[in-house]
């Protein structure tokens, strides 16, 4: 399922031709809420192909800035930060490579205004993290290029 419109809470669903019987036979527990107009809205949007020219545009948008995210924490960081390089997504892995507690790390960067996450606090059990270095999960889509490279540069000047 990919969910397009958050605030309006409505997705769609691209089933292959074995599961479709199932899916009409249980169709009722998704308990869709959305409005009839928004999805015959979002149907027609489909159906005259603006969803594809659409998608294609941001996927554009979204390597520039995956770019940019990339180059900025490589100029600044060089050997003090590594990146889990993914393929797609909006978010990226950064590896820091301090002593400096994560804990620590992320009250700095917050005090500077930086919002990121702590991959530590996605593990059920502490003891099964198996990362030494702090880890952060970065998020980059909705902020511009000159955002992404002056956070990057903010960050850096704060942990170093």
């Amino acid at each position: 399922m990919e969910v397009l419109l958050p605030a309006i809470n409505i997705g769609y669903l691209i089933l292959p031709p074995h599961l479709l019987s199932e899916y009409y036979r249980s169709q009722y527990e998704f308990q869709q809420t959305t409005s009839r107009i928004e999805q015959k809205t979002l149907e027609l949007f489909m159906r005259n192909g603006h969803w594809e020219r659409h998608r294609f545009r941001m996927k554009e948008i979204y390597k520039k800035k995956y770019g940019t995210i990339i180059n900025a924490i490589e100029a600044c960081f060089k050997d003090k930060a590594v990146v889990f390089k993914g393929q797609t997504g909006l978010h990226i892995v950064l590896e820091v490579i301090t002593s400096e507690k994560e804990e620590n790390l992320l009250q700095k960067a917050r005090k500077a205004g930086i919002n990121l996450y702590s991959l530590s606090d996605t593990w059920y059990r502490q003891a099964n993290n198996p990362f030494i270095n702090p880890m952060f999960l970065l998020g980059f889509g909705g902020l511009t290029i000159e955002e992404i490279e002056n956070g990057i540069a903010i960050l850096y000047r704060t942990w170093f």
